[in-house]
């Protein structure tokens, strides 16, 4: 669900390219965080969360990249 939902925050609103790296940078760190948590608990282990926790941080660097050229 946090995926869907932060794919719709992204094509609903028109940010500046700024708040856009910082929306972006905040979501890859809730992202990064929950992992690492994961794998500090291997009883915890669960692949198909990795796999799309993993997917978000990808989507959200595309969105931080396209945000970044759109400053420069």
């Amino acid at each position: 669900m946090e995926k869907q939902e932060s794919k719709i925050e992204n094509e609903g609103m028109e940010k500046d390219p700024k708040s856009e790296i910082q929306a972006s940078f905040m979501r890859i760190t809730n992202a990064a965080s929950k992992i690492k948590s994961m794998l500090e608990t291997p009883t915890e282990l669960n692949e198909t969360l990795l796999r799309e926790w993993a997917q978000e941080i990808v989507d959200q660097a595309d969105i931080g990249a396209i945000a970044l050229s759109d400053i420069e």
